[in-house]
């Protein structure tokens, strides 16, 4: 396995600790922590369990006493006891356990009393516990009586009258006890016991016998106990470490190996268009998602074989398809006019046009030509669809618009004719928007057929302002063959200027994708009213890229302006 990791490794790619070192390392962390827990938690519970015995053992103990002793001498001590701490607190009130006020109970020691302290001292001794004490206890001051102690101090603490506060005691199986700090001893263990009234039913409570441990004795049998514990749970997590790595390498990162090394040759085939079965050849028997892992890229080799011998056969085709629509925007370039041919008539009006596709080939299209040397046609129109479907009906439009009007003068009969050809044959259902005119020379006036084109755009030279034509537009052609179409007439004057247009320039679009939209058109055409002809028409389309910017544009964007300029 490592020499299948070494043979990864080249100039491009370092791999600084393999999966394995990785998945290894992570075993050994968690199972240190695993231990870590374990250890202390075992001690914890270890603690608590040593702890409840101690304080059960010693509850037991303080119980045993209160019923071996002299009772009826125990209960005159105590009740004694409480009198003499009564009178004795409101006497003293707030100077409780001085000489004075502990010389109240001085009347309690008696020889019985030090036989009674001597005995428990046995006790004490006997069991290895560190003091016992007889106490009571006063709910409503907050206060802790003591009567007597076997660890009671020289300067009076602890003897017969001493008083301090009321302990808080914790409860393990419903047996009080305090854990408290001592400085010489560490932590004591406090368990007390009630005494109660004898003959009494209510098992009424008197007084308290408290039995104290040091903590260190529990420490003791901790102490063993964890060293033991910690030796067997070593044990066990190095075992669980070793099977564990083990396991892994051969379950997991051996055959993520295999797949990695079938990668790397994958990924250093020079020629991919050949079949091959670097990955089918990888030998992973197991049920899981690596077996799913390798299956799926066995099938990933198999489509990228199949991808990229369809992505040649697909990149030859539009190969192909790329010179031919360069042809065809060539051909349909070259039939769009420079200039007015053929015309030998007087010259006093000016025509200029200018188209941008927005692919290779467009829709859109314009044209004027010659009719005699009085009559001028003119057309703008707008094939549906992009494309070359759309460039194939703009061809057969132009063409047919032009062979018509050399029979006729009336852009009414002609746009007639040429719609019932275009709707015969048309099963594709493509339409055309045209603006179709005839211009008379020598009246300067322009008959039209405005099939479901543009609104027109006419600038008057005497109001010097462009002004938009709204009037109701016809049906577009190639949708039905008998269509009543409407002619119109437009009358110009010295410095007037006709404006068409196709609807990419009002839809050209910016990258917030805001429309041009017709009033900013206006706009931009009354910035540039002092221009005519073929200026006029480059200012509007630079005026609608600025705004555009770096937008994508999807529409034709065509103009052409018909003008008789001033002299």
């Amino acid at each position: 396995m490592t020499n299948n990791i070494q043979n990864l490794i080249d100039s491009n790619t370092k791999i600084r600790y393999s999966i394995g070192k990785k998945i290894g390392a992570s075993v050994v962390f968690f199972s240190m922590i695993f231990f870590i827990l374990v250890v202390l938690l075992s001690g914890f519970v270890d603690s608590r369990f040593t702890l409840n015995a101690i304080v059960k053992r010693n509850y037991s103990l303080a119980r045993s006493l209160a019923i071996s002793l002299d009772r009826d001498y125990m209960t005159s001590l105590f009740n004694k006891a409480r009198e003499i701490e009564k009178e004795a607190s409101l006497k003293y009130k707030d100077n409780v356990n001085t000489p004075e006020y502990l010389s109240e109970f001085d009347s309690l020691k008696t020889d019985e009393y030090k036989n009674l302290v001597d005995s428990l001292s046995d006790v004490v001794k006997e069991n290895s516990i560190l003091w016992i004490n007889l106490h009571l206890e006063n709910p409503e001051t907050g206060k802790t009586c003591f009567i007597l102690d076997t660890d009671e101090q020289p300067n009076g603490q602890y003897s017969a009258g001493w008083q301090s506060h009321i302990r808080d005691y914790n409860y393990a199986r419903g047996l009080p006890y305090e854990v408290i700090m001592d400085a010489a001893d560490g932590y004591i263990i406090m368990t007390e016991a009630p005494y109660y009234k004898p003959g009494s039913d209510k098992k009424e409570v008197i007084g308290y016998i408290a039995i104290a441990e040091a903590r260190k004795n529990l420490s003791r049998n901790s102490k063993n106990f964890m060293l033991i514990f910690g030796l067997s749970m070593s044990v066990l997590s190095l075992t669980f470490v070793l099977l564990s790595v083990w396991g892994i390498h051969k379950i997991v990162v051996n055959p993520i190996v295999k797949l990695a090394v079938a990668a790397k040759a994958f990924g250093e085939k020079e020629d991919k268009r050949s079949e091959s079965h670097i990955f089918r050849d990888v030998d992973i028997h197991s049920e899981d998602e690596i077996r799913v892992l390798s299956d799926s890229m066995t099938r990933m080799e198999k489509d990228i074989y199949t991808y990229i011998r369809d992505l040649e056969q697909i990149t030859r085709k539009q190969e192909r398809l790329n010179v031919e629509l360069d042809v065809a925007s060539r051909i349909q370039t070259n039939m769009l006019p420079d200039e007015l041919t053929g015309y030998n008539g007087p010259k006093d009006f000016e025509i200029a046009a200018t188209m941008r596709a927005a692919r290779e080939v467009g829709g859109d299209f314009y044209d004027y030509f010659t009719i005699d040397d009085d009559h001028i046609g003119l057309i703008i129109a707008d094939v549906s669809d992009k494309g070359v479907p759309a460039s194939m009906l703009m061809v057969v439009t132009k063409v047919l618009f032009k062979n018509t009007s050399m029979d006729s003068l009336s852009p009414l009969e002609i746009t007639s004719k040429v719609n019932r050809q275009l709707s015969e044959y048309n099963k594709e259902m493509q339409f055309v928007t045209v603006f179709f005119g005839i211009y008379t020379v020598s009246e300067r006036t322009l008959r039209y057929v405005n099939a479901g084109h543009e609104d027109p755009v006419i600038f008057k030279n005497d109001k010097k302002e462009y002004k938009l034509i709204i009037e109701e537009h016809d049906l577009v052609l190639g949708i039905m063959e008998d269509i009543d179409f409407t002619e119109r007439e437009l009358k110009f004057d010295t410095g007037d200027l006709l404006f068409l247009y196709t609807d990419g320039v009002p839809d050209a679009t910016s990258e917030n994708g805001d429309a041009l939209g017709i009033e900013r058109m206006m706009e931009i055409l009354m910035n540039h009213r002092d221009l005519t002809g073929l200026e006029l028409l480059e200012a509007v389309r630079d005026d609608a890229d600025r705004f555009a910017g770096s937008a994508d544009q999807f529409d034709d964007m065509t103009m052409l302006c018909l003008s008789v300029p001033e002299k």
